[in-house]
């Protein structure tokens, strides 16, 4: 019921940009007007490093360096560009393998507590190996365990899950005194923001080893079985890659057997890059078309333009879709003026949207939704139609005229499983 209220709200976006046969009507998919500034940010053309402050440190450093200072788009992080002059400007600031804990005795105490815990729903973990830094860490010898240790209301706490569902569990980990959770927060954020930071360096290293791999691989231009299945060929998707040997992909996948390399060699390679047109991350679909990332490697805000990022930097217009075959199959119906993008996943279709507002302020922006009828439920979100309307709600000050279209399908098809432009 939700869903089908969900799609009645829609209604008067479906209108406006599909006629009665169900065809797209591209002038309806308005131009916004062009931003009156658009400050370039740090966003891929500069790779960018990451500082580590809190808020009074932050205050100082930007009224001392107020041009070199950024804020990184995709994680809202204090940053400068890479450089040896700015590395020895910062070096203070930057993040410690092994950050120092200030507020020594509670924080021991919580992890002496954390990893009791831990052993008495059968975690295999040794105390240095406890991470409290409000990231979910796996179980290094059963990788269907998973912990986070956060704070809330003061109070620390650390959720245990099992993903084959056995275990959901909340743990406080001690009360404290008024002047103890303060001390502890403090103490708690300086080392997450710590770990954020190396998290996001670690991705821009990343990203540095995925352009140098497969900026060596030759375009695809066979057969391959997961176009086949929807309906594509080579030229659909034209700019994917492929590894002939697999020795590039095992080297970004870090695997060590002979045998991987027959199945590396029939992997599809789908290469997503920023909006500055820098190759960031990677998709891999077998022939059956089961998909995987490039572990560490950033995909938020990345996405694969069809038909490369000329054509993108080019366009009067650009349409948003989630996988890379719904978007080939869009954008053999559109005008050759109008680029379509593959977000990669409905999660992403919303910073992939910011990111693409900010880079061509002058270019109108349509969002194509996957509309997810049959995995919504009474608990289950329409993912395709929420996601894209939050991608729409966080562009409305640059893009007040943004439209989502939805698939032609009828309830029934959807209820099938269909539920992309693919399937249309």
């Amino acid at each position: 019921k939700a869903a089908l209220d969900l799609i009645e709200n829609e209604e008067r976006t479906q209108e406006a940009v599909f006629d009665k046969a169900g065809v797209l009507n591209f002038d309806n998919i308005a131009h916004a007007k062009p931003a009156a500034s658009h400050e370039e940010i740090l966003n891929g053309s500069k790779d960018p490093l990451f500082l580590v402050t809190d808020l009074a440190e932050r205050k100082n450093l930007q009224e001392k360096y107020p041009d070199l200072l950024k804020i990184d788009p995709v994680h809202h992080a204090l940053c400068v560009e890479d450089t040896a002059e700015n590395r020895k400007i910062f070096a203070a600031y930057l993040p410690a393998a092994q950050p120092q804990i200030n507020f020594q005795r509670s924080y021991d105490e919580l992890i002496s507590k954390a990893l009791k815990a831990l052993h008495d729903y059968g975690f295999v973990i040794n105390q240095d190996s406890v991470k409290a830094d409000g990231h979910w860490h796996v179980d290094p010898k059963d990788k269907s365990k998973s912990y986070v240790i956060n704070i809330e209301d003061g109070v620390p706490r650390m959720q245990l899950y099992d993903h084959n569902g056995s275990l959901n569990q909340t743990v406080l980990l001690g009360e404290l005194s008024e002047k103890e959770r303060a001390e502890l927060r403090e103490c708690y954020l300086k080392h997450k923001t710590n770990n954020d930071a190396l998290n996001y360096q670690e991705q821009i290293n990343v990203a540095a080893k995925v352009r140098k791999e497969l900026n060596m691989l030759p375009e695809f231009t066979g057969e391959h079985g997961y176009l086949n299945k929807k309906g594509l060929t080579a030229s659909d998707i034209s700019g994917c890659l492929y590894d002939p040997d697999g020795n590039h992909l095992k080297e970004l996948l870090l695997l060590k057997s002979r045998t991987d390399e027959k199945q590396l060699a029939n992997m599809l390679i789908v290469p997503l890059m920023n909006s500055e047109g820098k190759i960031q991350a990677a998709q891999l679909i077998n022939e059956n078309g089961e998909k995987r990332f490039i572990r560490k490697a950033p995909i938020t805000g990345n996405f694969y333009p069809i038909g490369g990022y000329e054509k993108l930097s080019e366009a009067k217009a650009i349409l948003v879709a989630e996988g890379v075959a719904t978007a080939a199959s869009v954008a053999k119906f559109v005008p050759e003026d109008t680029a379509v993008v593959a977000c990669m996943s409905a999660g992403n279709m919303e910073a992939v949207t910011k990111a693409l507002a900010e880079k061509f302020p002058r270019v109108g922006i349509g969002l194509m939704a996957d509309n997810d009828l049959k995995s919504a439920g009474i608990d289950r979100i329409n993912a395709g139609l929420t996601h894209a309307m939050q991608a729409k709600k966080s562009v409305q000050d640059l893009r007040p005229e943004l439209v989502i279209a939805r698939p032609p399908l009828t309830t029934k098809e959807m209820l099938q499983g269909n539920s992309d432009f693919n399937d249309a």
